[in-house]
C-alpha cells in the first residue's frame, strides 16, 4: 500500500498570458473586496459605461490601462501617480466614481486591500461578455484541495510497492474546453510500473475542468504537479 508522503499543490506555469500578482482577479467569492466578486465588478463596471453613455474609446483591442488601488473604508481610490496618455485611462476613472457610488467594496485590509484592476475598454459596450473577468486560472472541481484530495485517494488504491520515496513530477495541460491532456511524467528514467501506475491515476481524476479565460476567452493552460511516493 503505497504511502503518499506529500503532494504539493498545483503551481500553474507561466502560460500564453502573464497576470500581475495578486490582482484584483485573484480574489473571487467571500475573498473579494467588492460584493458578487469580480464577475459582479465588471457586470456593473460596463452598465455604467452604457448607462451613463461614457464615450468610447475605438477598437484598439490593445489599449488598456493598469489600475493600483487601495480600498479603505468601503472606497476604493486610484493610486496611480501617472497616467498613459490613451483613452482608457480617463474613461476607467469616470466609471470607477460610479462604482463607488453603489457602495459595494468591502471592509478589508492587506493584499485585499491593495490590489490592481487591467481596464481594456474594448472589452465593454456591445463586446461584453458575460460573466466577463480579466483573468481567472483554470479551476478543477472543489479547487486545489479537491484535486489534492482525489489524487491523493486514487493513489493510495494503486498499492505501489518498493516506491523508496521516488519523486515524480506530472505535467500536463487544460484546453480551451477543460480537458486534460498532454500528460508527461519525469523524470524520464521513471519506473516504467510506476509510470503506468501514475498515469492510469491521472486518467481516473475528475474531467470537467473549468479552463483558464483571458478577457473572457477560454484558452490552454499548463500545470506541473510534483509528488513523493
Amino acid at each position: 500500500m503505497i504511502m503518499i508522503k506529500k503532494i504539493a499543490q498545483l503551481i500553474c506555469l507561466i502560460a500564453i498570458f502573464a497576470v500581475e500578482a495578486q490582482t484584483f482577479d485573484s480574489f473571487e467569492g467571500d475573498r473579494s473586496a467588492y460584493e458578487g466578486g469580480p464577475v459582479q465588478f465588471y457586470k456593473d463596471l460596463n452598465a455604467i459605461l452604457m448607462g451613463n453613455h461614457f464615450e468610447r474609446c475605438g477598437n484598439d483591442t490593445a489599449e488598456k490601462f493598469l489600475a493600483y488601488i487601495e480600498i479603505k473604508k468601503g472606497r476604493g481610490t486610484i493610486l496611480n501617480k501617472t497616467l498613459p496618455d490613451n483613452c482608457a485611462a480617463p474613461l476607467f476613472i469616470k466609471a470607477f466614481d460610479e462604482i463607488n457610488k453603489l457602495k459595494k467594496w468591502k471592509k478589508v485590509s492587506g493584499i485585499q486591500a491593495n490590489t490592481s484592476i487591467v481596464f481594456y475598454p474594448n472589452d465593454y459596450f456591445e463586446n461584453f461578455k458575460e460573466n466577463y473577468t480579466t483573468e481567472r486560472d483554470s479551476e478543477f472541481p472543489g479547487g486545489m484541495s479537491g484535486l489534492k484530495n482525489q489524487l491523493t485517494s486514487i493513489l493510495k488504491k494503486q498499492n505501489f510497492k518498493n516506491t523508496n520515496e521516488i519523486k515524480a513530477i506530472l505535467s500536463f495541460k487544460i484546453s480551451e474546453k477543460g480537458v486534460l491532456n498532454s500528460l508527461t511524467i519525469e523524470p524520464d528514467n521513471l519506473d516504467e510500473e510506476v509510470k503506468n501506475k501514475l498515469i492510469k491515476s491521472v486518467e481516473q481524476l475528475d474531467k470537467s475542468w473549468l479552463p483558464r479565460l483571458h478577457r473572457g476567452v477560454p484558452i490552454e493552460s499548463s500545470y506541473r504537479v510534483p509528488i513523493t511516493l
